[in-house]
């Protein structure tokens, strides 16, 4: 599971680097990887 979740996050980090870029927030990224996570899990 560990390795799952590792893989999602490195693959959500780069698809919201962009985004993060554009909005210049960080907390942006955390809290759709809360959502993400809890949807999976």
């Amino acid at each position: 599971m560990d390795i799952n979740i590792d893989a999602l996050y490195n693959i959500l980090k780069q698809n919201q680097g962009d985004v993060n870029d554009a909005m210049g927030s960080k907390k942006k990224t955390i809290v759709v990887t809360s959502d993400l996570l809890a949807l999976i899990a």
